[in-house]
């Protein structure tokens, strides 16, 4: 019953504290939330219906900053079925909108700086 270190698995900032300091935690107990301040991958939903089937590898297409050139990248892995899409990143005029959530690839080589958390849009490109 003494403080321990502890160590996050990646560089960022302490968003949220969840104990405070000197408290003592069972194990598994969330402590704090961690940002990571480098994007690792854009998570995204493909509205429904499809115009395109999507699949793993499938190349994207992304960007929304006005004046940034668009990028390069493909789809890592795909959702097993439809979730309801956020309020936020609905439609304009959208009450509800569902899509099959996916992963896409980022990394250093983008040359576009995007914050976590930031709002990209994709398109599809087939094969």
């Amino acid at each position: 019953m003494e403080p321990r270190s502890v160590y996050a698995p990646f560089d960022g900032v302490i968003s949220t504290i969840h104990q405070p300091n000197g408290s003592y935690v069972d194990a598994g107990a969330m402590m704090v939330e961690l940002e990571s301040e480098q994007p690792q991958h854009i998570v995204g939903y493909i509205r429904q219906l499809f115009k395109v089937e999507p699949e793993v590898g499938m190349p994207v297409v992304s960007s929304r900053r006005p004046g940034q050139p668009t990028f390069l990248s493909n789809i890592v892995t795909l959702g097993g079925q439809a979730h309801l899409i956020e309020p936020q990143l609905q439609r304009p005029g959208m009450t509800t909108e569902s899509g099959l959530p996916v992963e896409i690839a980022f990394s250093d080589s983008i040359d576009i700086p995007l914050r976590p958390g930031e709002i990209v849009d994709f398109e599809l490109r087939s094969r």
